[in-house]
């Protein structure tokens, strides 16, 4: 068998083999000689891949230079099927270089860090909006980043149609807060032209649960074109008497066209959640107890309320072949309340011995 035949074998094998695991690869034949009679030879002519279904981390995004600094994008056809398992901040973990924690199911209290760079170090935006507070340059709580105050969550994904990451400082149409290692952008549901309504519903573990409502009105002729929706989750077990509750309204509205070369559009959004703060507990009561202990309320707890609203109003105007005119005008306002307490009963003389580690409740007066 001469070098080209055991070449053309070769070929041969190794296709039937991808053809095997990969059904979608579509292949064209072509004739051949081969030492021993005629082999018919496989050429590749297209490779399709399922997004949905690929689980290593840089097939989930797509990732290319825009201005110079590399982006990648969650796509919407992912993010629509991760509701129910992630929320808008752990999903964030599909993405090469960014690792991102929080600590219950719905978002509370996360921490992102993209390449190293944390904090005050990455922006936050909504439709290239800032979601960080812009008058502290992205910095509230005390140094915090606007994403990691307690039981704030600026952004749930039955509110975002893809997430867009970058990588350094971001474009110059991103009006970002503080983005010296990178942005994360949060793109807006927008109406479609299918007319429909979904009512969904699910519960998970650590007594989390979730239901809602969306509908989309479609493209109406002279009436514009709506799409709203509302959601509630909450979870009440996965740190013993840490429950949280969260409650999500959304809208986005076309309105009609005065002109053809003219278009409008209007987003709001309110989130609002309302639970327990997590304590930070010594690792020897965790040991004890276990480690989703919490104080017991008798003794101190601290409930946090928080809500965030936004509203954005847009114009696209076509003003000639080569040239489009952009205008957005928007309202955020955020609010967070704190409610600690501790037993006033409670004094040095109320101390107790856990393993090695001796601790005096704290004597308020």
């Amino acid at each position: 068998m001469n070098s080209s035949a055991k070449l053309r074998v070769s070929i041969l094998t190794a296709l039937t083999a991808i053809y095997c695991a990969h059904p979608a690869v579509g292949l064209a034949a072509d004739s051949g000689q081969a030492a021993h009679g005629t082999k018919r030879v496989y050429k590749i002519k297209r490779i399709t891949k399922d997004l949905l279904r690929m689980v290593d981390k840089a097939a989930l995004t797509r990732v290319k230079p825009v201005y110079g600094a590399e982006t990648a994008l969650i796509p919407k056809e992912f993010v629509k099927g991760q509701e129910s398992t992630q929320n808008a901040s752990t999903i964030l973990n599909f993405v090469p270089g960014i690792n991102a924690t929080s600590t219950n199911p719905l978002g509370v209290k996360t921490h992102i860090s993209v390449r190293g760079f944390s904090q005050t170090q990455v922006g936050y935006t909504f439709d290239n909006l800032p979601i960080a507070d812009l008058f502290n340059g992205g910095l509230s709580g005390g140094n915090n980043n606007y994403a990691d105050l307690t039981n704030l969550i600026p952004i749930t994904l039955g509110e975002t149609s893809g997430i867009r990451v970058t990588y350094g400082t971001p474009a110059p149409d991103v009006n970002s807060v503080g983005a010296i290692g990178g942005n994360i952008d949060y793109l807006p549901r927008l109406p479609t032209k299918r007319s429909y309504v979904t009512v969904f519903s699910g519960y998970g573990s650590f007594s989390t649960d979730n239901y809602g409502v969306e509908a989309d009105t479609g493209n109406k002729s002279g009436y514009g074109n709506l799409f709203a929706r509302f959601s509630s989750r909450q979870t009440s077990g996965y740190l013993h008497g840490a429950k949280d509750r969260q409650y999500s309204y959304y809208a986005a509205y076309d309105i009609p066209q005065i002109t053809p070369t003219s278009k409008w559009s209007l987003i709001f959004l309110l989130n609002k959640n309302q639970g327990v703060t997590p304590a930070r507990m010594p690792m020897a009561v965790l040991n004890q107890y276990g480690r989703y202990y919490q104080w017991p309320s008798s003794f101190t707890y601290a409930n946090s309320k928080t809500e965030h609203m936004m509203a954005v109003l847009q114009n696209k105007t076509l003003l000639s072949s080569n040239a489009v005119f952009g205008m957005k005008a928007f309202y955020a306002y955020s609010n967070s309340d704190r409610l600690e307490y501790v037993n006033p009963n409670s004094d040095g003389s109320s101390s107790f011995q856990v393993g090695s580690l001796r601790s005096s409740l704290p004597r308020i007066r």
